[in-house]
């Protein structure tokens, strides 16, 4: 399956409800698992995002579904990318035309 990072900002609405914010964590990584993904890691972070999640999916319409259901709560906005694990990339760039 497919890696993505999910990196999350929170809105203004979560900050000012942040005991609410653990609930809304396991209601994505629930999200995950109905959606036939895996939680492979979650993170608070320190920095420009507050939060990141490593997950596989099983599609990039699943991890649509998935940043869609973050957004619809009004707590988070995300940016989500696609990590290609370091051999895939070597194989990649194995194939290029010289």
């Amino acid at each position: 399956m497919p890696t993505y990072m999910v990196l999350v900002t929170f809105t203004d609405e979560c900050v000012k409800s942040p005991g609410e914010i653990p609930g809304g964590i396991e209601m994505v990584h629930s999200g995950v698992a109905q959606m036939g993904g895996r939680v492979i890691a979650c993170y608070a972070l320190m920095g420009e995002y507050d939060a990141v999640g490593i997950y596989e999916m099983p599609s990039d319409e699943a991890v649509v579904a998935l940043s869609l259901r973050i957004a619809s709560t009004g707590m988070a906005r995300t940016k989500t990318y696609r990590a290609i694990p370091h051999e895939q990339f070597s194989q990649i760039i194995q194939q290029m035309p010289s």
